[in-house]
C-alpha cells in the first residue's frame, strides 16, 4: 500500500498542483495547494541549491496561495488530492 507521503510526493515530482493537509509542529492543521512545477512558480522563487541541500526528513512544497515555500514533514500528512491548476 502506497503511502499519503509516497503520494503526495509522486504527484509533486510529476509537476501537478495538490491539496495537501497535514498537522504543523504547533499541532494545528494546515491545507496548503503548492506544486513544485517550476513553469508556475514565480523565478525568483525558484529552488536555489541542489536537491540533497534540503532537510532529508520534509518535502518543500510551494504555496500557490501564500506565494512562498512551505514544507511538512512524511508523519504530518492527513490527506492529499491532485487540484485543478489556478
Amino acid at each position: 500500500m502506497t503511502s499519503l507521503y509516497e503520494t503526495a510526493k509522486q504527484y509533486l515530482d510529476d509537476g501537478a498542483v495538490v491539496r495537501l493537509v497535514f498537522t504543523k509542529k504547533d499541532g494545528t492543521e494546515r491545507v496548503l495547494v503548492g506544486t513544485r512545477n517550476t513553469t508556475m512558480i514565480p523565478p525568483d522563487h525558484h529552488p536555489k541549491g541542489s536537491e540533497q541541500s534540503r532537510k532529508s526528513d520534509t518535502l518543500p512544497v510551494y504555496d500557490l496561495e501564500a506565494k512562498g515555500w512551505r514544507s511538512f514533514k512524511p508523519d504530518s500528512l492527513k490527506a492529499v488530492e491532485v487540484h485543478p491548476p489556478a
